[in-house]
């Protein structure tokens, strides 16, 4: 058949062969035993959680009173992958649990009432629950989580039997065990052998002996496996494996994305089961719906499912989850295409209602073939995506999707939003030599900011800058030199005061860079009209934008000097007040009116001495 993951499950495969002696050691009651099956503790987790998803109140009592069976089942089909059994493959599939959930429907001893827990069909109705929920964790796993590992370069092999870089199963089981803290499955008996080898002969899987299922039993024994293994490489996983480790409840394909996804699966089964299968829906949906952080550039790619090497891509997939598969390969029949006809998904940019050009084989049926039945159907934009732009997803609106039976999925919109730039602004300060400036700052004004500004950053030692997350809004900038640099300081726009400095806007990102100059120096000397030098004098520089506070004052020392070392080029008015005394007198004439002072011109080649004597 077309649909396989075979390639990704080689190593479970030869690895199984330790599975059957710690079985022989299991049987003779003897530990500690070694096994792996990849990936089975995290699907009996998956359907657990699930459970609590489930809509149904009836369904949902039923399957938390056969927990264990549940879980069960979700580890059911890769124990179908162990030695020569044969029946691993076609147990994941839409066609398998259907012919499965069809057989218990059509039984005659399962009682009035299918949701009672204690009902004779209650433990085989959680079972085949569970096998489907493996089925439909696989196609989010492999779709959605485990492509995170290409992307972010987390692999770890490193001696852990059964784990490679083609999976990530084995090393978030010892996530899942070591950390999560996922108890060790009590496996019950199968429910009904006989119809779960008929389930078999349905689906058009030939073949299936009793004997294939002699290994269920050992179940647990990967649990117990996996907790030695996690004592010995937990620590290394998570180190090689931080964001994956991180993010195995959390993320897209992870176990609550999962949990949803079985969950509305369940529901139709459901339905199915009591002769009323809903109208097949989306579940869920990657990207979230209202989500704000999605990628613009990188989706002009390969897309594939799993982690080996070269794939990746997890963050720029358009994926929608379906609560029943897409069409199957009855037994025998013809395969099916993956491809879905044009139309059935649709990008199209909010603001302007343009629709995005489609990528060639897209939409379609994901992760695998089309042929044993799929919930993940896909859609992929054949070029890049505008940044901090909204985009609304369409699920059969202008052309149906259809499900196995042939009919029309519910039409479904979801919108999300590509990244913006953040809001920052980023730049370098040159010294007049032309080498970077640390040790100064930036300071940003906002037109409401009084003397404190919005925000403000030190410049590092190569002279960069940043002043990130910032409200929206309009920013003067300043920057404003070390004490002893001999700089001056200076307003964006190269201006002198805050009233005429350049505004920066944001949202978005901006760079504002400044080349810093030398400052200019006045200084002078203080004396009374006898000729005596004044100490504590305060000394006034008044540029021409400044209203009640000046530029720079400076106090005379006991020989009655001072000195303004780091004035901006401009014309200032400079004014002197003795101790205790509040009227201020302005050179050169002493005027008590600033308006009457004598403008002193003041830039890096007019450096001027300007000394005073108070009039008597």
């Amino acid at each position: 058949m077309g649909s396989t993951h075979r390639g990704r499950r080689r190593p479970l495969r030869s690895l199984f062969g330790v599975l059957a002696v710690a079985t022989a050691i299991a049987a003779s009651l003897l530990a500690p035993v070694r096994a792996d099956a990849a990936g089975m503790t995290t699907h009996g987790w998956m359907a657990v959680e699930a459970i609590d998803e489930v809509t149904d109140p009836g369904l949902a009592a039923l399957l938390r009173a056969h927990q264990e069976q549940v879980r069960a089942g979700a580890m059911f089909p890769d124990l179908g992958y162990f030695g020569s059994n044969t029946y691993g493959e076609e147990a994941h599939w839409q066609r398998f649990v259907d012919a499965y959930v069809d057989l218990i429907t059509d039984r005659t001893d399962c009682g009035p009432d299918l949701a009672d827990p204690n009902g004779p069909c209650a433990d085989m109705i959680a079972h085949a629950f569970g096998i489907a929920g493996h089925g439909m964790g696989d196609e989010v796993w492999d779709w959605l989580f485990e492509p995170n590992s290409p992307d972010r370069d987390e692999y770890y092999t490193n001696g852990l039997p059964t784990a490679t870089e083609g999976g990530a199963e084995t090393q978030m089981d010892l996530v899942a065990v070591g950390v999560h803290g996922v108890p060790r499955p009590e496996i019950p008996p199968l429910p009904d052998v006989a119809t779960l080898l008929q389930a078999f002969e349905d689906s058009g899987f030939s073949g299936v002996t009793p004997d294939q299922f002699s290994t269920v039993p050992f179940g647990g024994v990967v649990w117990d496996v996996e907790t030695q293994w996690a004592a010995e490489h937990l620590a290394g996983v998570q180190a090689a494996m931080p964001w994956m480790s991180a993010n195995l409840v959390t993320a897209p394909g992870g176990i609550d994305f999962a949990a949803t996804a079985i969950a509305g699966y369940w529901d139709s089964m459901w339905g199915r089961l009591n002769g009323n299968q809903p109208t097949t829906e989306v579940s869920i949906t990657h990207p979230a719906p209202g989500q704000e952080d999605v990628p613009a550039t990188g989706w002009v790619r390969s897309y594939q499912p799993g982690s080996a090497r070269g794939r990746g891509g997890a963050a720029t997939r358009i994926t929608a989850v379906l609560t029943y598969s897409r069409p199957y390969a009855p037994p025998g029949g013809s395969g099916v295409p993956a491809t879905m006809a044009p139309g059935t998904m649709t990008i199209t940019a909010v603001g302007s209602g343009e629709q995005l050009p489609i990528m060639s084989g897209f939409p379609r049926s994901v992760p695998y073939g089309g042929d044993a039945g799929q919930h993940l159907i896909d859609v992929q934009p054949a070029t890049d995506l505008e940044a901090c732009t909204w985009y609304e997803v369409a699920v059969g609106v202008t052309t149906p999707v259809l499900d196995a039976r042939g009919l029309p999925v519910t039409p479904h919109t979801w919108t999300f939003r590509t990244a913006c730039a953040p809001n920052q602004i980023t730049g370098t300060v040159i010294a007049p030599d032309g080498v970077g400036l640390g040790g100064s700052f930036v300071l940003g004004y906002r037109p409401t900011d009084g003397f404190l500004p919005t925000t403000g950053a030190l410049i590092e030692p190569d002279g960069t800058y940043a002043l990130p997350d910032l409200p929206e809004g309009d920013y003067r900038l300043v920057f404003v030199p070390g004490a002893a640099s001999g700089l001056r300081m200076q307003w964006s726009g190269n201006t002198a005061s805050r009233s005429l400095a350049t505004s920066t806007t944001v949202p978005g990102e901006a760079v504002v860079d400044f080349q810093a100059e030398a400052s200019a120096v006045v200084s002078g000397k203080v004396t009374d009209s006898t000729g005596a030098p004044l100490a504590d004098v305060t000394v006034y520089a008044v540029g021409p934008y400044d209203t009640w506070v000046p530029t720079e004052w400076r106090t005379t020392g006991a020989d009655g000097t001072y000195s303004f070392p780091y004035l901006p080029a401009a014309d200032y008015a400079i004014g002197f007040r003795r101790p205790a005394d509040p009227t201020i007198h302005w050179w050169p004439s002493g005027t008590t009116r600033r308006s009457d002072a004598t403008l002193v011109p003041v830039d890096v080649a007019h450096q001027p001495n300007v000394d005073f004597t108070f009039p008597s």
